[in-house]
C-alpha cells in the first residue's frame, strides 16, 4: 500500500480548534512549513519553534510567506524580522525600530518606486550613500516602466516614459536621505548613472554648479555644456570621453567646431587625430604636422579609411617616414608614392611589414626581380596583373589560370598571363588551349573526370572536357599523339563519352586510336591482369611479395602487389612501396606490442607459482 501524503498545515487549516491536539502541532511545527507561523497559537510561539521552522522551512525561495504581527511582539528577534522582510516588504510595519536594518533598507531600494512609503519609517542610521544612490537608479530605471499603481501617502500610477514622475519620486526620495550624506561627492555621483544630463542638472544643488560640474557634464554630454561655459578644459574633458562624438564637434548644426578652434592647441588636435583619425583633414592648417598625419594613420583601425586621412595632402610632399606609415594600414589601396620614395630600403620595409602586397601596384615596375615577385605571387596570385610579362614563369601562369569565376567559368587573370605559354603549350601538347594548367595523372582523368583536365602517357596526350552545343553538354575525350616525323602532336581522336563504365577510358582508346593493340598477359600473369586493355608484368619482389606493373600504350600507368593479408595500389612505384613499408611497420609494432604483453603474463604467472 502506498503511504499517504499528509499536510498537517492544511489539516490545521481545516479542523476546529476543539479537535487539534498539541501533538498536531509538534508535528507541524516538524513539518516547518512557513505558513504555520500564521496560525500557531500564542503558547507555541517559542523561540526555539519559531527558530526550527525558519531554519528547516523549505519554502524561503517560494512566494510562501508569513505575516510579522503574527508572532508576538518579545519572539521578534533581528533573525525572525529580517526572514519576514524578505518574504514580503508589508512586514516592514511590524517590525520594531531598534530591528530596522540596513540590509531592509537594501530590500526597499532594490524597487525603490514601488516603496516609497516605507520611508517615513526608515531610521536615519540606516541610509548610506550607496544605498541612496541605489534608490535612485531604481526609480529612474523602473517607475517609468511601471503600470501599477499604489496608494498610501505616496500614492501614484506611472505611465509608460514619464520622466517626470521619475524626478518627482526622486525628489520624495532625496527628502527622506539624511542631510550629512547628500554631499558634493553623493551628487557627482549620478554622472556614474544612465541619467540623462539634463535630470542630473535638475537635482544637483546650485552651489555645486562650478567649473568642475561642467567638465562632468562635458565628459556625458558635451552638447549640455551651456555655451558661455565652453572652454580649454570644458572642451579636453569632453573630447577625451568615449561618450562624445568626434563627429558632433564638427557638424556645423551643432555649433562647437568654430569655439574648438578657437582654443586648439596640439594636445588638443592630437586628442582629436587619436579618436578619430578621418578628422586630420579637417584641423586648421597650422596643425597639419607630419607627426599628427602619423599619429592618425597609426590610430585607424580600418584599411577601408586610410585614404580619408591623407585626401587634402599633397602626396608629392611625403617622405619616407609618412609613406611607410601609409603602407602599413593600407589594405585595399595604396596612392601612387612619388618615384623618390622607392628606395631598396623602402620596398625592403614593404615586403616585411605590409604582406597584403597592396603597394606592390603602385611600384615602379623596372624595380621589379624575380625574387620579389616569387614571394608576392606565393602569396597573392592576383597581384600577377602588375607584374612584367618577362617575370611570369610558366607555374605562375598554371597558378593563374586556374582562377575561376565560379558563376560564369570564366578564367579571371588569362589576360594577364603571356600569350607564348598558351602558344607553347599548344605547339608541345596538341590539345587545344582551355587544357592549359589542367595536367594531372592517368586515375585522375579516368575516375575524377574534372573539365579540360588530361594526362600525358608516353608521346601522347589524353584529355577530358565537356562539349557545349547550344543548350546541350557532351562528355568528351580527346587524344593527340607525337609522331616522328612532326614535332606538334596531332589529334588522334575526339569522341563524346557515352556511359562511364568500369573500363571506360581505356576502351575509347582500344576502339579509336588505329595503333592500339589488345595486350595479352604473359605465362602465368593472366589472373593478375586488372584491366583487359591494360598490359601486366611482374617487376619485382619483396619480401616474398610480387609487384607487378600495369601499362596502357607501352607506359606503366599502375602498380599492384598482393600479399597474404593486403592488397596495394598506386599510380607509381615509390608510392607502392610506401604503401607496403607502412603496413610492415605496423605490422612489426603489432608483433612487439603483442611479445611484450606475453612475456608480462609469463612474468605474473612465475611470481604468483613462486
Amino acid at each position: 500500500m502506498n503511504k499517504k501524503h499528509i499536510n498537517i498545515y492544511d489539516a490545521i487549516n481545516s479542523l476546529p480548534d476543539e479537535l487539534i491536539t498539541p501533538e498536531i502541532y509538534q508535528a507541524a511545527i516538524k513539518e516547518a512549513n512557513i505558513k504555520l507561523l500564521n496560525i500557531l497559537p500564542a503558547q507555541y510561539m517559542t523561540d526555539e519553534n519559531i527558530n526550527y521552522i525558519l531554519d528547516h522551512s523549505k519554502q524561503h525561495y517560494s512566494f510562501n510567506t508569513f505575516d510579522l504581527a503574527s508572532i508576538p511582539e518579545n519572539a521578534r528577534t533581528q533573525k525572525v524580522c529580517d526572514v519576514a522582510v524578505s518574504k514580503s516588504l508589508n512586514n516592514y510595519f511590524k517590525v520594531p525600530v531598534e530591528k530596522r536594518s540596513v540590509h531592509m533598507l537594501g530590500e526597499i531600494m532594490g524597487s525603490a518606486h514601488k516603496h516609497l512609503h516605507y520611508l517615513p519609517l526608515v531610521p536615519e542610521t540606516n541610509w548610506n550613500t550607496e544605498l541612496a544612490l541605489a534608490g535612485i537608479k531604481s526609480i529612474y530605471s523602473s517607475a517609468s516602466n511601471s503600470s501599477s499603481r499604489y496608494n498610501g501617502r505616496f500614492s501614484y500610477s506611472s505611465g509608460t516614459s514619464d520622466k517626470k514622475l521619475e524626478m518627482k519620486l526622486i525628489q520624495i526620495l532625496l527628502a527622506y536621505v539624511p542631510g550629512a550624506l547628500k554631499t558634493k561627492a553623493f551628487y557627482f555621483s549620478l554622472f556614474s548613472t544612465n541619467m540623462e544630463v539634463k535630470h542630473i542638472d535638475f537635482l544637483m544643488p546650485t552651489k555645486y554648479k562650478k567649473k568642475d560640474y561642467y567638465m562632468e557634464v562635458a565628459r556625458k554630454n558635451i552638447h549640455a555644456v551651456p555655451k558661455n561655459k565652453l572652454d580649454y578644459d570644458i572642451f579636453k574633458a569632453a573630447l577625451l570621453s568615449e561618450k562624445n562624438s568626434i563627429y558632433d564637434f564638427f557638424d556645423k548644426d551643432k555649433q562647437l567646431k568654430e569655439p574648438l578652434f578657437e582654443i586648439m592647441d596640439n594636445t588638443v588636435a592630437d586628442i582629436i587625430v587619436t579618436r578619430d583619425p578621418g578628422k586630420m583633414g579637417e584641423l586648421p592648417q597650422k596643425f597639419w604636422k607630419k607627426k599628427r598625419l602619423i599619429l592618425a594613420l597609426q590610430h585607424e583601425k580600418s584599411g577601408h579609411n586610410v585614404k580619408q586621412i591623407y585626401r587634402k595632402f599633397d602626396i608629392n610632399k611625403f617622405d619616407d617616414d609618412i609613406c611607410r606609415a601609409i603602407a602599413v594600414k593600407q589594405e585595399y589601396e595604396c596612392p601612387q608614392f612619388p618615384p623618390h620614395i622607392w628606395t631598396q630600403s623602402f620596398i625592403d620595409f614593404c615586403m616585411e611589414n605590409c604582406q597584403s602586397y597592396y603597394w606592390f601596384k603602385c611600384m615602379p615596375m623596372e624595380l621589379q626581380t624575380q625574387e620579389l615577385v616569387n614571394t608576392i605571387i606565393e602569396a597573392s596570385i592576383s597581384k600577377i596583373m602588375y607584374v612584367r610579362g618577362e617575370l611570369i614563369t610558366y607555374n605562375m601562369a598554371v597558378k593563374a589560370y586556374k582562377e575561376v569565376d565560379s558563376w560564369n567559368g570564366n578564367h579571371k587573370l588569362e589576360e594577364y598571363i603571356p600569350k607564348h605559354y598558351f602558344e607553347d603549350f599548344v605547339f608541345e601538347t596538341g590539345l587545344p588551349k582551355e587544357f592549359f594548367a589542367g595536367k594531372t595523372t592517368y586515375n585522375n582523368v579516368r575516375e575524377k573526370r574534372g573539365n579540360y583536365t588530361y594526362c600525358e602517357i608516353g608521346n601522347c596526350y589524353i584529355g577530358f572536357f565537356v562539349d557545349k552545343d547550344g543548350r546541350n553538354e557532351m562528355n568528351r575525350l580527346i587524344m593527340t599523339r607525337r609522331s616522328p616525323m612532326s614535332l606538334k602532336p596531332t589529334i588522334v581522336f575526339s569522341r563524346m563519352v557515352g556511359t562511364f563504365h568500369k573500363t571506360w577510358f581505356e576502351k575509347m582508346i582500344a576502339d579509336s586510336d588505329p595503333q592500339f593493340e589488345k595486350p595479352v598477359p604473359g605465362k602465368g600473369l593472366k589472373g593478375k591482369q586488372i584491366n583487359p586493355y591494360l598490359d601486366v608484368k611482374q617487376i619485382e619482389t619483396i619480401e616474398g611479395t610480387k609487384i607487378y606493373a600495369h601499362s596502357l600504350l607501352g607506359i606503366n600507368v599502375l602498380f599492384t602487389a598482393e600479399s597474404n593479408d593486403h592488397e596495394y595500389e598506386a599510380e607509381s612505384l615509390s608510392g607502392l612501396k610506401e604503401q607496403m613499408s607502412y603496413m610492415l611497420r605496423k605490422q612489426l609494432k603489432i608483433h612487439e606490442t603483442a611479445t611484450v604483453d606475453s612475456m608480462k603474463e609469463n612474468l605474473i604467472v612465475r611470481q604468483e607459482a613462486v
